[in-house]
């Protein structure tokens, strides 16, 4: 079971190894090419329809790691069943064959060893959509996406071609964008090394409490979001029942009942906020917002939410050539029982957009007041660490304050970049 005592079980650990931004690179690209290559076959064009349009995760894609054993049918104008061929026997002919490193088996397992979360998307366009593409007529270009992402992507057509594509505009037609996936992590088996690219280590007593949705020899996978809600799960209850009742003459909206936060809406500030987090390569949005609390000893716990959703659920953008503006996202998350007490009068809200990268931190602070016997108080302050990637989209962070208001949608508050609303429940 998960050791609700035990503050460092909400920390993400590090991973012990990674690899160049080269590696992953290098294997995304060539996968890239392989798979533009096969897409001259109609029966690939359906496979890689069919699989995306599932959205395991809610998005348009599939993991490689996770489909690269199923056999590959024929399209409904062919004769037969099945190719009798993977998508792994198709994208890397030699997989068949026993050989030796550097030919397909080697490159299948630097993808499983190295790069365990690459996923083959579909990202939803301005002027085009996997709900419009007809495979029968049309072969779409096949994109990477790099660890450092310039102003271009490089892409390739099933000749082999190389093309350009701007980072920053959509293109005007679909592209398969070969990626990171972001709802999804790769934890390292007991008494494996984590070597992934993104892959990561968690305390085995963590993702004990959870069953994974998919394992290899190597890592077992989980929701990013199921992960959170198992951590979060130790402070489900909040403080005592009775704590931080105002005797004062005005009560504070808290004050009147003993329930839950919730973190109730959010959008974006403005329509550039939502730009600088959402490129067109990216698919959907990848959210998280961890909540820190104080406790009277100087230590901090945290509980961390995560948001997501396609582009058109953040914002709103009637008719083409029109101006979108952002959109209001209800995302009801429940946070904790406010004791004040115990958690002092404030919290810290800190939001990210999540993007692969090289791990890094980012660090800030925030004090919260507890109340004394005698009626004297002291204010804590504590240093808050966050563990980032450099290709991570910063959104703000903003402090909630115990008295706000509460009741009926709450406080709205703002990042800089993110505005939202947290209530009492």
């Amino acid at each position: 079971m998960l050791g609700c005592t035990d503050e460092s079980l909400l920390e993400e650990r590090s991973v012990k190894s990674v690899p160049s931004a080269t590696v992953n690179d290098k294997l995304s690209q060539h996968f890239a090419k392989s798979l533009a290559a096969s897409l001259s076959d109609q029966n690939v064009r359906d496979f890689i329809k069919d699989r995306t349009l599932n959205r395991f995760d809610g998005d348009n894609n599939f993991l490689f790691q996770f489909e690269k054993d199923r056999e590959i049918g024929r399209s409904a104008s062919s004769a037969g069943k099945a190719t009798g061929k993977t998508l792994a026997e198709v994208l890397f002919p030699a997989a068949r064959a026993d050989s030796r490193a550097g030919t397909a088996p080697g490159l299948l397992d630097s993808l499983g060893t190295m790069h365990p979360l690459l996923q083959v998307a579909i990202p939803s366009l301005a002027k085009d959509s996997i709900e419009n593409w007809d495979t029968a007529t049309r072969i779409p270009l096949v994109a990477y996406v790099p660890e450092k992402v310039g102003d271009e992507l490089i892409a390739f057509d099933a000749e082999g071609n190389e093309h350009r594509l701007s980072a920053t505009e959509d293109p005007d037609q679909l592209v398969i964008v070969i990626s990171e996936n972001e709802r999804v992590m790769a934890t390292a088996k007991s008494g494996k090394s984590a070597s992934g690219g993104r892959a990561q280590m968690f305390d085995d007593v963590v993702c004990m409490t959870l069953t994974p949705i998919y394992s290899t020899d190597e890592y077992n996978y989980y929701y990013r979001s199921d992960y959170y809600n198992a951590v979060n799960s130790c402070y489900s209850g909040g403080g005592s029942s009775g704590g931080g009742f105002n005797s004062g003459p005005v009560p504070c909206d808290r004050d009147t009942r003993n329930n839950k936060d919730e973190l109730v809406r959010m959008k974006f500030s403005s329509i550039r906020d939502f730009n600088f987090a959402s490129q067109w390569f990216d698919g959907g949005l990848e959210i998280e917002v961890t909540v820190t609390f104080a406790r009277p000893n100087g230590a901090v716990a945290k509980v961390t939410k995560f948001i997501s959703g396609p582009d058109r659920d953040f914002r709103n953008c009637p008719f083409p050539g029109f101006t979108c503006k952002p959109a209001w996202k209800n995302v009801n998350l429940e946070i904790i029982t406010w004791d004040k007490e115990t958690y002092g009068d404030a919290m810290h809200y800190f939001w990210v957009e999540k993007d692969p990268g090289t791990t890094t931190t980012y660090s800030t602070s925030f004090s919260s007041k507890f109340d004394n016997s005698g009626g004297t108080s002291s204010t804590v302050t504590s240093q808050l660490s966050f563990t980032i990637t450099d290709g991570d989209d910063l959104l703000g962070e903003s402090i909630v304050a115990y008295c706000d208001k509460a009741n009926n949608e709450g406080y709205e508050y703002s990042t800089g970049r993110v505005n939202f609303n947290v209530k009492e429940r």
